[in-house]
């Protein structure tokens, strides 16, 4: 078990928030003293700056670590002492107005039994605070002790546990320095005369006087064995949870006595990427618009199309209605035949025709357009050559780097938007296409060579 977790249960539970942080104070040392670290070589008979700044550092944290358990000690030992004064102030109050007791009735000595057994109790749990606190004086000297052993071990250094041992510790005043025995002494005193002046039950013993009897024995300071409770069997407790940590759970200085490994199952289902499912969900609306955007079916011209089947892929269309006269019916007169192709069915797919068409011009439209801006950017950093050449040498070179980057890219595009048609194009639009790319090519070339030659 490491330290860190053995402070908590050798120390006093209840006042665990005033405990050094120990664990914090580990943490820092790590931090600055890891291993494989990018840190300047100190020079062989220098002092090395970066571990005197932060033992300067760490020395402050420790002193105010210590002041403050400190403060917590002397409220502790101040509060136990007004409250041994006071019940010793009522015990001989309450001595006084009953110096004896031999003609007291019967309802007096209860009365007078009860308020004794009460400062009884009283007293009874400042000896278990004084313990307590003896307890958590104790554990906090191991604490200190462990933790400037630590920073020993890490740095190789002895200068901050000493000069802290003899600036701190060493103070008379330093809660380390601490003698309880006053208090305890106090204690043993007060405690025996508060039994002394318990009233003697001759008769029977009452239900009130079997309590206080009972609990006055039960409750001790010193060390004697406590009552064993009867044995009960109950069900075993589930093993308590433990998160690995670096800090709690890694190796300290190389040691590798308690090696972790992280499994994972890969025949585990439901074990994915987190977040997967936001990012499928996410990327699925465009990716579908895309591919119905490339997919869509063309009809061609063609011998086959006598073998297309007789209603088209989406069916009637939505405006064809039964009627029951024959001049309703659709003619192949009223279909338009330009820019169509021939289909022998009953109803020709003319919507889906159409949209194939619209997108063939949308595509040719930006095709033109992405050489047009290609061939643009050519002039434009053609003059940029030709005017700037004496004047502002890194920003001509860099905006004409731009300019021919720039119309690579949209004569690339304008390829790749040509290549996903699916309808026949004329053979002097292939030519006039890649022209046009190989014109766009060459150009930039010359033009790339003439920036370097500059």
């Amino acid at each position: 078990m490491k330290f860190g977790q053995k402070l908590q249960s050798e120390s006093v539970p209840r006042w665990r928030i005033h405990n050094i942080d120990y664990n914090s104070l580990k943490h820092e040392i790590k931090a600055h003293t890891t291993k494989n670290q990018a840190t300047a070589i100190t020079i062989p008979g220098s002092e090395d700056v970066a571990l005197t700044r932060f033992e300067n550092g760490f020395y402050d944290e420790l002193y105010g670590q210590h002041e403050r358990v400190g403060d917590f000690v002397m409220s502790k030992t101040d509060e136990i002492g007004h409250r041994l004064t006071y019940l010793v102030t009522c015990i001989h109050r309450l001595s006084n107005r009953y110096p004896s007791r031999d003609h007291l009735d019967a309802e007096a000595s209860a009365k007078l039994q009860r308020r004794l057994s009460k400062y009884e109790h009283e007293l009874l749990k400042c000896g278990d605070d004084i313990h307590s606190l003896d307890r958590f004086i104790n554990a906090q000297v191991v604490a200190f002790r462990k933790i400037l052993k630590k920073y020993q071990k890490w740095t190789g250094s002895s200068k901050l546990s000493q000069r802290f041992r003899e600036n701190i510790l060493s103070d008379p005043k330093s809660f380390t320095r601490r003698d309880l025995s006053s208090l305890r002494s106090q204690y043993d005193v007060l405690l025996a005369d508060l039994r002394e002046s318990l009233p003697e039950n001759d008769g029977p013993d009452s239900p009130e006087s079997l309590s206080i009897e009972s609990h006055s024995n039960s409750v001790q300071y010193s060390n004697e064995t406590p009552a064993t409770p009867p044995h009960q069997n109950f069900a075993p407790l589930p093993p308590p949870v433990h998160y690995w940590n670096e800090y709690d759970d890694g190796s300290e200085a190389g040691d590798r006595d308690n090696d972790y490994a992280i499994y994972i199952n890969p025949d585990d289902q439901d074990m994915q990427i987190p977040g997967l499912d936001f990012i499928k969900s996410t990327l699925a609306q465009p990716l579908a618009a895309a591919r119905n955007f490339f997919t869509l079916r063309t009809f061609r011209a063609s011998t086959h199309g006598e073998r297309a089947p007789l209603l088209g892929a989406f069916g009637v269309p939505a405006n064809h209605r039964h009627s029951d006269t024959e001049d309703e019916y659709t003619s192949c007169d009223e279909l338009p035949s330009d820019g169509y192709a021939t289909h022998y069915a009953a109803f020709p797919s003319i919507g889906e025709q159409r949209a194939a068409l619209q997108r063939d011009n949308t595509l040719f439209w930006v095709t033109l357009g992405s050489f047009v801006v290609s061939f643009v950017l050519i002039a434009i950093t053609s003059a940029l050559i030709a005017t700037g050449r004496h004047k502002m040498r890194l920003e001509v070179e860099a905006g004409v780097t731009v300019g021919i980057i720039t119309s690579l890219f949209s004569a690339c595009v304008g390829l790749g938007i040509t290549m996903t048609r699916t309808d026949e194009m004329p053979i002097w639009h292939h030519i006039s296409l890649w022209l046009a790319f190989l014109s766009v090519c060459v150009l930039n070339g010359m033009l790339l060579v003439l920036v370097m030659e500059w």
